[in-house]
């Protein structure tokens, strides 16, 4: 049996230094979704992430290549890494002592290959890791170490510089984080409908609004038959695959949420126009709507209506999110054959 990850020596102050952090259980986020795909493609490995290492389990923040949000803290690889000077690289935990019994690498995924580099605080504390994994065994060569570490200090520096709405971030510190769990959409990673329109009512608050935003209800049309022809979680891994696409186009302070079983809401921040708000659906849709999916993803349709919210609206927030979904049925044909979109 192989020994149980120990505990650096300054835990508590670890520890605290996380959460101070305010990201365990909190959604995706794109600034960290974009180096996690980068480093996969980059490595040509089968999985990236970035971990947050916490005292029962390790939070992956982001993770490409594997449908998880969460593994328990003694089968952490990056349990390990946190107690690293520098990288922790394993060409092969099948012949290593610490993991060759792990369940991560006997059972699925099938670790084989590992490379870690630790995430520091702003106040120094190593709470994390990037790190690459794959099934086959591989070295690390010095290019591809150097990449992990260079990767690694950009992460830090989106750690030290929080780039989150103020209503986001104000949601964030209010909540524990079972409450924040409970905001969260299991599925997709983003916050909830519960969640997503509580921070809509307060972007839209009069005594916050300075400029306009702009609401964008985004409706998946051909999950339910997916879900009929190719089991529910191929379904699910359709939504996952929009939810992570819409990130993408979004803007970096704009608040995404999933408010239905098959639709989300964008609401696009410090928004001057209904064309700025336009715009912005614009770039959602083409990247929800790319070639360049996986062969096993399903071909799905969107449907796009916006609201423009000019300051000092005082109309209920439902409201508004029904005028941009009633928009979703009533859009006229883009020149996109997959899509179509209108504006309330």
């Amino acid at each position: 049996m192989a020994p149980l990850p120990p505990l650096a020596a300054d835990e508590p102050c670890r520890l605290m230094s996380l959460r101070k952090l305010n990201l365990i259980d909190t959604p995706l986020e794109e600034r960290f979704e974009r180096i996690t795909r980068l480093i996969r493609r980059i490595m040509s490995v089968k999985i990236a992430a970035v971990s947050l290492v916490e005292a029962d389990r390790q939070f992956f923040k982001s993770i490409q290549g594997l449908q998880v949000t969460e593994t328990p803290r003694d089968v952490a690889f990056c349990a390990y890494t946190i107690l690293a000077d520098d990288l922790l690289v394993v060409p092969d935990a099948r012949k290593d002592p610490r993991f060759a019994d792990n369940p991560l690498v006997t059972g699925e995924p099938g670790i084989v290959f590992y490379a870690g580099c630790p995430l520091h605080a702003p106040d120094g504390f190593r709470v994390g890791s990037l790190c690459v994994i794959d099934s086959t065994p591989r070295q690390l060569t010095e290019q591809e170490g150097q990449t992990l570490r260079d990767l690694a200090q950009m992460i830090e520096s989106e750690l030290a510089g929080a780039k989150s709405h103020p209503a986001q971030s104000t949601l964030v510190q209010d909540t524990t984080v079972d409450q924040r769990r409970d905001l969260v959409d299991p599925v997709t990673r983003l916050w909830n409908r519960e969640a997503i329109l509580g921070l809509a009512r307060e972007v839209i608050d009069t005594d916050r609004l300075e400029t306009g935003c702009g609401l964008i209800v985004l409706s998946v049309n051909g999950v339910d038959p997916v879900n009929d022809e190719r089991s529910q979680p191929a379904g699910e891994q359709a939504l996952v695959t929009a939810a992570r696409r819409i990130l993408q186009g979004a803007g970096e302070t704009d608040l995404v949420g999933r408010v239905g079983n098959n639709e989300f809401l964008v609401i696009v921040t410090h928004c001057d126009s209904p064309a700025e708000a336009k715009e912005t659906a614009r770039r959602v849709l083409t990247r929800m709507t790319e070639s360049d999916v996986d062969a096993d993803s399903p071909k799905l349709s969107v449907g796009v209506g916006i609201r423009f919210v000019e300051s000092g609206s005082v109309e209920p927030i439902e409201e508004h999110v029904n005028a941009a979904r009633a928009a979703t049925a009533e859009g006229r044909s883009d020149e996109r054959p997959d899509s179509s979109w209108a504006a309330a």
